[in-house]
């Protein structure tokens, strides 16, 4: 399989979704890709009873994904039952997210029901402005498409990395100098950070993507975890993961508060650990076993991991065996397409870049943090927001990625045609 590299995870957007509206090709279980292949047959045949019959169990298995309640509104359209389809459609409306449903000609058995001007209203509205982020400071490179973002408390320095430069840059009393220069070390395309305090590292993960400037052909595929000295950006570890031949991107990391490191393969679909005291990058999570892993986070017990994935939602991941399972979602929000994520207390903030909205939601969770109690938008639809992807907490204010820069270039890393460049920009909320 070819490394899409954030094409896995926005440009291109793969999984196996065919009977909602997408395609496929990334790894992870196959089960709810069969059943995807399976309804979107019982579509194509007429038949929608087994059409909703796949889409209710599809939505199930992929935690509310935005595009299964649709189907089920369309399932429920087309045999006729206005109540149900209705009743989807408002679900979906109710997530904040935007549609056309006008244009659906699916839906068009419900167009006009009783609840269809409210609904067109409530969508209509999702697409208004939400929240007011400052900006922080903005990235003087405009090709430098900024990545991750982390922050050390104790030299109050932000570092960002690059995908596209190779390199990781560090912010100080407003001014930035490189941190990694472009391609030192032999580094390849430089995807997730994080500060380790403790003991004065800055963990680092990168990959072989062709979004990477001038990446050598034999680093296709090849993924390495890398931690630096937090004072001389001195590289001081190396952790490849071995060459089974499979391409691997190791892409987002966070450091626990015990020094475990954790680390997802957006591509490999699994989830590595280094653990502290050892010296080896050791399988947490089986490769495989999610579609496409992003951001993951250690839960405050030492027990859990929560872990973004861009189709299922968010997975906890027990970190003594690895054994996954999925965080409820009693109230009904879109939690795909997340990107970044951390975690305050016990709320969840999130970046989403991949449903109809780019935005930055709020998730509070239950005592036990194994549900999601109530949701909120903190921003959306501001021009500001273009590719939002990362951030991290400084006390109370969440500082983000709001512009990231890769809606301009192409997988191949050549700059979109007609794309105007422009600066990324780091935005912050204040978060209570």
């Amino acid at each position: 399989m070819t490394t899409t590299g954030l094409g896995a995870r926005r440009t291109a957007l793969v999984f196996a979704l065919a009977m909602l509206g997408a395609t496929a090709s990334a790894q992870g279980d196959s089960t709810w890709r069969d059943r995807s292949a399976a309804g979107d047959a019982a579509r194509l045949r007429g038949d929608w009873k087994g059409y909703k019959h796949y889409a209710e169990i599809l939505y199930r298995e992929l935690n509310g994904y935005p595009s299964t309640v649709i189907a089920l509104a369309r399932a429920d359209a087309q045999m006729h039952d206005t109540a149900g389809a209705m009743k989807w459609l408002k679900q979906y409306a109710a997530t904040g997210l935007t549609r056309d449903v006008d244009a659906d000609s699916l839906l068009a058995p419900v167009r006009g029901a009783p609840g269809w001007k409210e609904l067109l209203a409530r969508l209509a509205k999702n697409r208004e402005a939400v929240g007011h982020p400052a900006v922080a400071f903005t990235v003087p490179d405009s090709e430098f498409v900024a990545e991750d973002i982390a922050y050390d408390p104790t030299t109050k320095r932000f570092f960002l990395s690059s995908i596209r430069e190779r390199k990781v840059i560090v912010r100080h009393n407003g001014t930035f100098s490189d941190f990694v220069p472009a391609a030192r070390d032999s580094v390849m395309a430089m995807m997730g950070l994080d500060v380790e305090s403790k003991r004065g590292a800055l963990w680092a993960s990168t990959a072989g993507m062709p979004e990477a400037f001038a990446l050598a052909p034999d680093d296709s595929g090849v993924s390495a975890v890398l931690r630096y000295d937090l004072a001389t950006g001195k590289l001081l570890d190396r952790y490849d993961l071995p060459d089974d031949s499979a391409d691997h991107v190791l892409g987002d990391l966070t450091v626990a508060s015990n020094g475990d490191l954790f680390v997802s393969d957006a591509i490999g679909g699994g989830v590595y650990v280094i653990h502290a005291g050892r010296d080896s990058l050791e399988v947490l999570v089986r490769p495989g076993t999610f579609p496409n892993p992003q951001q993951p986070v250690a839960a405050p017990d030492g027990k859990r991991l929560f872990v973004a994935d861009y189709i299922r939602g968010i997975a906890i991941v027990d970190r003594a065996n690895g054994k996954v399972s999925w965080l409820a979602n009693d109230a009904h929000a879109a939690i795909s397409g997340i990107d970044g994520m951390v975690l305050t207390g016990r709320t969840l903030i999130a970046i989403q870049n991949g449903v109809s909205i780019d935005r930055v939601i709020r998730l509070d969770l239950d005592r036990n943090m194994t549900k999601i109690e109530r949701w909120s938008t903190l921003a959306a639809n501001l021009p500001s927001l273009r590719e939002p992807n990362h951030g991290v907490m400084v006390g109370d204010k969440f500082y983000f990625i709001a512009r990231s820069g890769w809606d301009r270039f192409a997988p191949d890393g050549t700059i979109t045609p007609g794309a105007t460049l422009y600066k990324p920009l780091v935005m912050v909320l204040e978060v209570r």
